[in-house]
C-alpha cells in the first residue's frame, strides 16, 4: 500500500472512480488513501495493478501530449521561419524591382535630356544661321556708280542700253586689243584681200568713232 501514498492525487481520484468510491476534487492523498484501502472488498493486488495501470496511461498521454506539443512547436518554427523567409524573398524582389524601375527612369530620363539637348542644338544652329545668312540681291548694274573702274565688264551679264557711238567704241578697242586679228595670226594663209578688208573696216570705224566723239561734244 505504499505505491498509494507514493502516486499522485489525480491517479488516485482515477482509481476511486475505477473502484466506483465515492469521492470528491477536496480529499488529498492521505483521505483517497484511507478511502481505497478501507472500502468493501479490497483487494491489494487487484488495486496495485489498476494503480499501475493508471499511471502508465497518464505517463503515455503526458508523453503523447508532449511530443504532440514539441511537434506543433516545431512546426510552428517552421512555419515561421517559411513565412520570414518569404518576407525576405519578397523585400527583395520589391527592391530589385524598385532597382529595375529607377534604373528605367533614370534611362527614359537620359534620353529625354538627350533629345532635349538635341532640340536646343538644333535651334541655336538655326537661329545661328538666321542671324547670318543674308539672302543674294540681285545685282543692278549702275553705270553712274563710281566704286567700279571703267574697264571693268559688269555689263557682261547685265547688259545695259548703250548707244551707238558706244557700239563703235567697244568695237575699236577690241580690234586695238587685236581680237579681230587672232585668227589671220593664226593662220597666216588666210586670204590677205580679206585681212586688208579687216583692217580697213577698223579705220574706217576708228573715224566713225572720232566724228561721233566731235558731235557728242
Amino acid at each position: 500500500m505504499a505505491y498509494l501514498g507514493k502516486g499522485r492525487r489525480e491517479d488516485l481520484f482515477v482509481l476511486a472512480t475505477e473502484l466506483n468510491l465515492k469521492h470528491d476534487k477536496s480529499m488529498t492523498i492521505a483521505t483517497l488513501k484511507n478511502l481505497i484501502t478501507g472500502s468493501e472488498g479490497y483487494d491489494d493486488e487487484l488495486t496495485k495493478n489498476l494503480h499501475a495501470t493508471i499511471v502508465g496511461d497518464r505517463k503515455f498521454n503526458e508523453e503523447r501530449i508532449r511530443t504532440e506539443e514539441q511537434e506543433q512547436k516545431l512546426r510552428t518554427e517552421e512555419q515561421i521561419l517559411r513565412t520570414e523567409e518569404q518576407e525576405q524573398k519578397l523585400r527583395v524582389e520589391e527592391r530589385e524591382e524598385r532597382i529595375r524601375i529607377e534604373e528605367l527612369r533614370i534611362d527614359e530620363q537620359k534620353r529625354k535630356d538627350e533629345f532635349e539637348l538635341e532640340k536646343l542644338r538644333i535651334q541655336a544652329q538655326s537661329n545661328l544661321g538666321a542671324a547670318t545668312y543674308e539672302a543674294p540681291r540681285k545685282f543692278e548694274y549702275d553705270r553712274t556708280d563710281k566704286k567700279f573702274p571703267a574697264s571693268a565688264n559688269f555689263n557682261k551679264y547685265y547688259e545695259a542700253p548703250v548707244t551707238k557711238y558706244e557700239n563703235v567704241q567697244r568695237y575699236q578697242d577690241n580690234a586695238q586689243k587685236g581680237y579681230y586679228n587672232k585668227n589671220y595670226e593664226k593662220h597666216p594663209n588666210h586670204n590677205a584681200t580679206k585681212h586688208a578688208q579687216t583692217n580697213y573696216s577698223v579705220t574706217e570705224i576708228q573715224g566713225t568713232s572720232q566724228g561721233n566723239l566731235h558731235t557728242r561734244r
